[in-house]
């Protein structure tokens, strides 16, 4: 699982490179659900200031370093279309920030 609030985007994106097909993906988790994340890139942050790690802003995720990085490449669930960060976005619009922490079902 990414975790959002302790790696910087230099190894978010390593880690995505690392985890991407033939393997399972890396993956975080948006409202509770499994979000796959198989492309991202490193990225200009966005305009305003304030954001935290985690935080979704156009398609783009803050790191713990305060960059971002921009998700190409996701699928909500293991059976969903693979879509972009902004699709993604769109799909929860209420959604601000994927969840920095781990679901029970996720501890080892």
């Amino acid at each position: 699982m990414i975790r959002w609030d302790r790696l910087d985007a230099e190894n978010i994106y390593n880690w995505v490179r690392a985890q991407t097909r033939p393997y399972p993906g890396a993956f975080s988790y948006l409202n509770g659900d499994l979000i796959r994340i198989w492309r991202v890139s490193p990225c200009d942050r966005p305009s305003s200031e304030g954001w935290e790690a985690g935080d979704i802003v156009e398609g783009k995720v803050c790191c713990a370093d305060g960059r971002f990085v921009f998700l190409e490449q996701v699928q909500i669930d293991d059976d969903g279309p693979e879509i972009s960060g902004e699709d993604l976005q769109s799909r929860y619009p209420m959604i601000t920030s994927m969840d920095a922490t781990l679901r029970e079902t996720d501890k080892c």
